[in-house]
């Protein structure tokens, strides 16, 4: 007999990252080299390697190195490099790269962007209808301008059209747009400078995305506050609130990822839980059922960090691989194929 057809070899996998961040359609990781890597959606250039075209898999960004932070949000991303520069892209925001010259950390909005300087000051740039730069106008800048009253800043993130800060210490003060309590003040009026949220004074780490937000805090809870239509909030409830509330029945958590309509955190043992909508598998507990509650995602150990996005979600786990479970109509669970899976994928490692 003629032997025959002997069996593919086995694509490589991502194993070299070292964050991830998801947004409504693409994914994207820093590399332990300081590369840029995404994959998914690219109509209008977010996977930044020169095309328009939507990849299954990682493509390496074009013109990107020394990178050492990078943010995604529904429309547009920023990196920070080793000498503190801010870039941004896909090119329609070139009027905003490098207008903060020395960040040490970064946050994206809808069409806004926000930079943690030394010393814990905060400067913001981009659109302010909503005060979402939090300067105290409602007044759009293409430059940087430092956000009032706000000291001690350590970490960022940023909603839709508002912005968060962790403090040292532990508390978080946001601003910007409040329509549905993503502030976490008690109101729903919206802000052009910090407020307080009610209640945190031992976070170590916060998420934002679209109207939701969420904190990690030093017990191991989770406390989140904003929209909830889909049981985002994860109290067991679809009602938006102004306050933080409780995630029901959550130990342990390291660290919080909020997304458009469903939130996720890593716990201390490397598992990830996952709540709130799950229509595109995105919980991956390997239904389509939605949970005001948190579930376990399947088969998942070892991570150290998590990224929810508009319908999935993305791990990043010890030794630098990736796992992302959930919508993948234009490529961004990164594994080849257009298939959603309501189970974690290995993310390949791509071109």
């Amino acid at each position: 007999a003629v032997a025959c057809c002997p069996p593919a070899p086995t694509p490589a996998l991502l194993t070299d990252a070292a964050q991830i961040v998801t947004n409504d359609f693409n994914s994207c990781v820093r590399t332990t080299s300081g590369a840029v890597k995404c994959w998914g959606d690219n109509r209008i250039g977010q996977l930044m390697n020169g095309s328009s075209a939507d990849s299954a898999v990682p493509v390496t960004a074009s013109g990107l190195s020394d990178v050492v932070a990078i943010a995604a949000s529904v429309y547009h991303g920023c990196t920070i490099a080793a000498d503190g520069s801010e870039g941004c892209w896909p090119p329609y925001l070139t009027a905003m790269t490098n207008a903060i010259p020395t960040a040490n950390g970064i946050a994206t909005g809808n069409a806004h962007s926000c930079a943690l300087l030394a010393g814990g000051a905060v400067q913001c740039q981009g659109s302010n209808f909503q005060g979402q730069l939090g300067d105290g106008t409602n007044t759009f800048s293409e430059h940087g301008v430092t956000v009032s009253g706000l000291t001690g800043a350590t970490a960022l993130t940023a909603g839709f059209e508002s912005t968060c800060a962790l403090q040292a210490g532990g508390a978080v003060a946001c601003w910007g747009d409040n329509s549905f309590g993503q502030l976490g003040n008690g109101t729903f009026t919206s802000s052009n400078v910090p407020v307080a949220v009610s209640g945190i004074t031992d976070a170590t780490a916060i998420s934002a995305y679209r109207s939701t937000a969420c904190a990690a805090l030093a017990s191991g809870a989770v406390k989140c506050w904003g929209a909830n239509g889909a049981g985002q909030l994860g109290d067991g409830t679809h009602t938006s609130s102004s306050s933080p509330v409780t995630v029901v029945d959550l130990v342990g958590a390291t660290a919080v990822t909020s997304g458009t309509g469903h939130s996720c955190a890593v716990i201390a043992d490397g598992a990830v839980k996952c709540w709130g909508d799950n229509s595109s598998g995105q919980l991956g507990n390997g239904t389509s059922t939605s949970a005001p509650l948190p579930v376990t995602v399947q088969g998942l150990t070892g991570a150290v960090a998590v990224s929810a996005g508009g319908s999935h979600t993305c791990a990043l786990l010890a030794g630098g691989r990736v796992k992302c479970w959930g919508n993948n109509s234009d490529g961004q669970l990164g594994n080849g194929t257009t298939t959603s899976s309501n189970v974690p994928v290995d993310v390949l490692a791509g071109t």
